[in-house]
């Protein structure tokens, strides 16, 4: 196996993995997870 192989094996795979974090992150089902979230700094402690 030649290194330039073994380098565009390592360089798809991080691809296919940012591409699932991106889908992942921007599904519809997290969108209030996320906005709740997002909200926490702004929370007033009690």
């Amino acid at each position: 196996m030649d290194i330039n192989v073994l380098r565009s094996a390592v360089t798809l795979c991080a691809f296919v993995l940012f591409v699932a974090i991106v889908l992942w992150a921007y599904r519809p089902s997290k969108r209030g997870q996320f906005d709740e979230a997002a909200r926490l700094p702004f929370r007033e402690e009690e």
